[in-house]
């Protein structure tokens, strides 16, 4: 559900564990759908999140609870004091191809976080009539998902498990490298930058 207003200060993105893959061990080779609204969510590819979110989650107590289900990051513009939240900062702004719900070749923003150089990229959704500059800082936090997004994910089989999550693999015993792709970037979800639409998420 969306509705028009100005830029908006705070948004917020819901990630939900990808159930076909079966359950893992590690929070950064969990795949997630994800999506500001049930509707993008249920578009979405099933995608690793950054190494953004991946501290954020083990700098809090919530990171078993994103491996089973999944959790909220919550994005704001403005300064935000509560030892939940932590700034991330534009390091880099560029056009890149963007394969998403939010379209073809948006800007995107890197933003590096005060954890062990930790990154998370924006997109840029303002309306190319009405360019906005990115937010020089953004802060972020991860909650867990509210009990009624969790409801609506079984409901809808989000979280179901794959035919084949029963079966063992050699990963699951041996662990081998991945080489060095370029596609290793495309794996990883962009956050959305600031819209001029509240998004909530529900059917």
């Amino acid at each position: 559900m969306t509705k028009k207003t100005k830029i908006h200060s705070v948004w917020a993105l819901t990630l939900l564990r990808h159930g076909a893959q079966g359950s893992v061990d590690d929070v950064e080779e969990a795949l997630f759908n994800f999506g500001r609204s049930s509707e993008e969510l249920e578009d979405s590819p099933a995608l690793r999140i950054p190494s953004g979110l991946v501290t954020l989650l083990r700098h809090s107590d919530i990171e078993s609870q994103a491996l089973e289900a999944g959790f909220v990051v919550e994005m704001c513009r403005t300064e935000q004091t509560g030892s939940d939240w932590a700034p991330f900062t534009i390091a880099l702004t560029g056009v890149f191809s963007f394969r998403g719900k939010w379209g073809f070749r948006r800007p995107r923003s890197l933003y590096v976080g005060p954890f062990d150089g930790c990154s998370m990229e924006f997109v840029d959704l303002s309306s190319p009539c009405d360019p906005r500059d990115m937010p020089t800082r953004i802060w972020a936090r991860v909650l867990e998902l509210p009990i009624e997004t969790v409801a609506w994910a079984f409901g809808n089989g989000v979280l179901d498990e794959g035919e084949d999550e029963g079966q063992l693999t050699l990963t699951k015993w041996i662990e081998i490298p991945r080489p060095p792709s370029s596609t290793d970037s495309d794996g990883q979800l962009a956050l959305p930058g600031p819209s001029t639409h509240i998004y909530e998420f529900s059917d």
